[in-house]
């Protein structure tokens, strides 16, 4: 697990701090990213860590990126103890803390993929042709165009395009197909 500069020089703060409140703090900041703790939790968390208040902000988002790095790459406790030691925490607070990860661990990962960035995925697709009969502006006319609808594990996508558009929509559909043909050879 690979943490930036910034994230290993707030964890290296919490070194004087007591193993207990180390633990204590982590597990603060893994309620309060999972939404099951008030922030005040948090601030009487690290009230206890002996860290000045004008490091507050730096070891909160220390802390906190990682925890959801840690539950995003689905690190071992004995590797996520490693990376803290590494950071320039004793032994024994990234034991504490990599305990509480651990224990946190497989509830951070469900809300992570809840709250990820995947598309919704498509389950069905109908369409319907219709055809614009007549108009006030045009008067009589016979105006062809589809109804389609894209029924996903999320909400539907339903939309109109005239012949045109529905060539351009296939014709880009194939294309996609042929890359991704070409590229899995």
């Amino acid at each position: 697990m690979d943490l930036s500069e910034e994230v290993k020089s707030g964890l290296k703060l919490l070194a004087a701090a007591p193993p207990s409140s180390v633990g204590l703090f982590f597990d603060q900041i893994a309620l309060r990213v999972m939404d099951q703790c008030a922030i005040d939790d948090v601030e009487g968390a690290f009230s206890s860590l002996s860290v000045s208040p004008g490091s507050k902000g730096l070891v909160t988002a220390s802390v906190s990126t990682a925890v959801v790095e840690g539950a995003r790459q689905s690190v071992g406790e004995a590797e996520f103890c490693a990376v803290l030691e590494a950071c320039g925490l004793k032994k024994d607070s990234s034991q504490e803390a990599a305990r509480v990860f651990a224990g946190r661990l497989s509830a951070l990962r469900v809300i992570l993929m809840r709250t990820g960035s995947s598309l919704p995925r498509v389950q069905d697709v109908s369409w319907r042709l219709d055809y614009t009969v007549a108009s006030k502006v045009a008067g009589k006319e016979l105006d062809p165009f589809y109804l389609l609808r894209f029924d996903t594990d999320a909400d539907p996508i339903q939309f109109a395009c005239n012949p045109q558009q529905m060539q351009d929509l296939v014709a880009t559909i194939q294309d996609a197909l042929k890359q991704t043909e070409r590229e899995l050879l």
